[in-house]
């Protein structure tokens, strides 16, 4: 009976991901899931003492996934803990950085370290999937801003995988034009195949605004694998 008993309870965790009231039914003990989804109705409610509370409780319950440490992060900062927030942060960066917000997070840290081809990795991820592109696009300006962020993303760009589509329109209006010119052109000087039409369209922004040379930098007239 008591086996009965303690798979009934894991069946009501599981289920809290999906119907939050589940989670209600639950003692702290029994909460692996539950405290987490606790955690995420109190920051909507405003309720940030009660939210940090919860993800402890949850961290300490499943320390493991990445998503309870970010949750953990979320919640220390609504309560005001930064130290909490930034060791949570970069421990989800550590374990799983492929959840949005530990990626970011990875990338602001790996930016601030001047790691800036960590940074290019995680920022490019970002692009290619469409999770948090503003955070990511304001992040790709201050990289690309620096010499070396530049031929950072350019070897991103020449590296394979069809991610490059949604990165290299990014360049475009996310930096100074000469910025993003030189950053194309030093992808293509290391054997970027860049996307034709995309290319053909980032050149045609750049003749409408009067930057030709700047264009002429990663733009020959046409595609040259075209």
């Amino acid at each position: 009976m008591a086996a009965c008993g303690l798979q009934a309870l894991t069946q009501i965790d599981r289920q809290s991901r999906f119907t939050l009231y589940y989670g209600s039914l639950l003692a702290d003990a029994f909460s692996g899931n539950a405290a987490r989804e606790r955690s995420k109705m109190a920051l909507v409610t405003g309720q940030a003492d009660v939210a940090l509370a919860e993800a402890q409780t949850q961290v300490a319950l499943r320390p493991r996934p990445a998503e309870s440490l970010t949750v953990l992060a979320l919640a220390a900062v609504a309560a005001g803990d930064e130290t909490i927030a930034r060791e949570a942060l970069g421990a989800a960066s550590r374990r799983g950085w492929r959840e949005p917000v530990s990626q970011l997070a990875s990338a602001q840290a790996a930016f601030e370290q001047g790691e800036y081809a960590i940074a290019s990795q995680r920022i490019v991820a970002l692009l290619s999937t469409g999770n948090l592109r503003g955070p990511a696009l304001d992040l790709l300006s201050q990289l690309l801003d620096h010499p070396e962020g530049r031929e950072q993303f350019a070897d991103r760009l020449a590296a394979f995988g069809r991610w490059q589509e949604n990165s290299l329109m990014a360049v475009y209006g996310a930096t100074d034009p000469a910025n993003g010119a030189e950053t194309l052109a030093l992808a293509q000087e290391r054997g970027a195949q860049l996307d034709c039409n995309r290319l053909a369209m980032l050149a045609d922004a750049y003749r409408r605004h009067g930057l030709d040379a700047d264009r002429a930098r990663f733009w020959p007239g046409r595609c040259v694998n075209g």
